[in-house]
């Protein structure tokens, strides 16, 4: 029994349709994916995206992905 059942009796009765790993993964997947727009975004304001700066980019939505369909 949890502490949130012991506060919330109704709480027992809720069950998530996810494992606890499960949950990490979609977490991580979505931190790399927003990671990998809020560096775009962030590079987008100067202009111009050089070479170099295109690694995490495409880093952050890749491996967001690959999280997804792990």
């Amino acid at each position: 029994m949890s502490y949130l059942s012991i506060v919330i009796p109704q709480a027992r009765r809720l069950r998530l349709p996810l494992t606890r790993d499960q949950i990490m993964l979609l977490l991580a997947a979505t931190s790399e994916l927003f990671m990998g727009i809020d560096i775009y975004l962030a590079h987008s304001i100067s202009g111009t995206i050089p070479r170099n700066e295109w690694i995490p980019i495409v880093f952050g939505v890749v491996a967001g992905i690959l999280l997804l369909l792990a």
